[in-house]
């Protein structure tokens, strides 16, 4: 086969450490210029949708067994911009000047795939639309360790603000913590997140956090964008 793939290894790494906070194995899709993927978290209670733009005609599916190990070997290659990666029968290949390194991939049917598709995701509507600042979301995951013995995140408004709860309401004695991010022109009713998932999100120096709420259905969609990689968390509100 010994076919070339041309991609942006900055932008690359970035996908795959993304996509290696929420599982190590994955199917990549390469499409219409581009390479994505589609993965969830062990209970399935978050799904990450990622992409980057690469240079390659065809459409492929490269089975990765190790994404961080992969990640680890695109870091030792020889730059910082484009890179190219021979993509044989079974394997990726790369002939830098100072490192080479081939890199096996698994057969189609190895590596579960994940149940939402892309076509679904995108179908998916909201009615409350709302941006966070990194820094606030960072500080509530750091407030959660120091004083809340829950991962329940309550996530409504009140009096027009809109109020972030780090409790659980289905102890009697659970410690409560209220945060404001700010005055909001919507309302919503709780709205619960696992603060794990959360602690999942890939973290940039200058990006804020775009959040998406389906109130019908009980999802969220959080919207990342770094350079040329776009990322897209979905994450399903818990029960009361």
């Amino acid at each position: 086969m010994n076919q070339k793939i041309t991609l942006n290894k900055s932008n690359f790494l970035f996908l795959l450490e993304s996509l290696s906070k929420i599982n190590d194995t994955a199917i990549l899709n390469i499409k219409d210029g581009g390479i994505y993927f589609i993965s969830n978290s062990e209970d399935a209670s978050l799904i990450l949708w990622g992409r980057t733009e690469i240079d390659f005609d065809e459409d492929k599916v490269l089975n990765i067994p190790s994404v961080s190990k992969l990640s680890s070997a695109l870091k030792m290659c020889d730059g910082s911009d484009d890179i190219v990666l021979t993509l044989n029968n079974n394997n990726l290949e790369y002939r830098g000047k100072q490192i080479k390194f081939k890199y096996h991939l698994y057969e189609d049917g190895l590596i579960a795939k994940t149940k939402m598709s892309l076509e679904k995701i995108k179908s998916i509507s909201y009615d409350i639309d709302f941006n966070v600042p990194k820094s606030f979301i960072k500080h509530l995951l750091k407030t959660n360790s120091a004083f809340s013995d829950t991962n329940k995140l309550y996530i409504y408004t009140k009096d027009g603000e809109l109020y972030w709860n780090l409790q659980d309401k289905k102890s009697a004695n659970s410690d409560v913590l209220s945060i404001t991010s700010g005055s909001v022109d919507f309302e919503l009713d709780d709205f619960i997140i696992n603060l794990d998932n959360l602690r999942l999100l890939t973290f940039t120096e200058n990006s804020d956090f775009n959040f998406k709420i389906n109130t019908k259905i009980g999802v969220a969609n959080i919207n990342l964008n770094f350079e040329k990689v776009y990322l897209n968390y979905i994450i399903s509100s818990l029960v009361k």
